[in-house]
């Protein structure tokens, strides 16, 4: 690939950015949040920035703006340091407006 064709690319981590950032750490969590995107993209990483993450960048649509939200969605692990090393890789990656940590409290079902 050419210098030219990676500098077009828009689905490699650090050339894109996302209005909303979206971290959870189950993978049903994960699911549910991609399945509410538009379009939504795997990021390639590269070797200086890997997709430890799984960075997925879709669009939702909202009825106040008249353009899609950019929303890039992430997963790791239930930890504090996740929540504090994803948070810190996502405002480098993606300079976005807002940062959600989505989750469920408790994974025992209700009957």
């Amino acid at each position: 690939m050419g210098e030219d064709e990676r500098s077009e690319r828009t689905d490699e981590l650090g050339r894109v950015t996302a209005d909303l950032v979206v971290l959870t750490v189950l993978p049903e969590e994960y699911a549910a949040v991609i399945s509410c995107l538009r379009n939504p993209e795997f990021l390639r990483g590269a070797a200086t920035t890997p997709n430890t993450y799984a960075w997925r960048l879709g669009t939702i649509g909202t009825s106040h703006y008249a353009a899609p939200y950019k929303v890039a969605v992430g997963i790791g692990t239930p930890t504090t340091t996740f929540g504090a090393l994803a948070g810190r890789q996502a405002m480098a990656l993606f300079d976005p407006r807002y940062i959600a940590f989505v989750g469920v409290a408790d994974r025992k079902s209700v009957v």
